[in-house]
């Protein structure tokens, strides 16, 4: 099997969807995983995967005792570090690849800010609460 690097929009979904699933529910069984995998060329396994990876970045998920894997690549350090300088403007990109690989429709987060990105539960970031 052919491995590729993940480029800059798989990136995004998948810091996107990080955001959006709770930590539990970073696995390939997930039907939003399963979804978004497809449409950005990789296995869902693949994609659980760099969720995980992620969350080895995530001081919220590191801090209670709970650890991501250990294979966070550097275009994922440095998208990290990214998120964290310039909040507004990672989200709206993270929008517009969402809306590049699922369509015009596909409703997106609207995010007020970061904090507790990836607690128990999923950030409301439609704005209603």
């Amino acid at each position: 099997m052919n491995r590729s690097n993940w480029n800059r929009q798989q990136l995004l979904v998948a810091f996107y969807l990080y955001c959006q699933i709770p930590f539990g529910k970073l696995h390939s069984r997930n039907p939003e995983i399963i979804k978004y995998a497809s449409l950005v060329g990789r296995t869902s396994s693949a994609l659980a995967m760099k969720l995980t990876n992620i969350a080895s970045l995530d001081p919220a998920i590191t801090s209670t005792g709970r650890k991501g894997l250990k294979g966070a690549s550097l275009a994922d350090r440095m998208m990290w570090e990214e998120m964290q300088n310039d909040w507004e403007n990672f989200v709206a990109e993270s929008q517009q690849a969402i809306k590049a690989v699922a369509g015009a429709n596909e409703p997106v987060m609207v995010v007020e800010d970061k904090t507790n990105l990836n607690e128990n539960e999923p950030v409301d970031y439609t704005g209603s609460n």
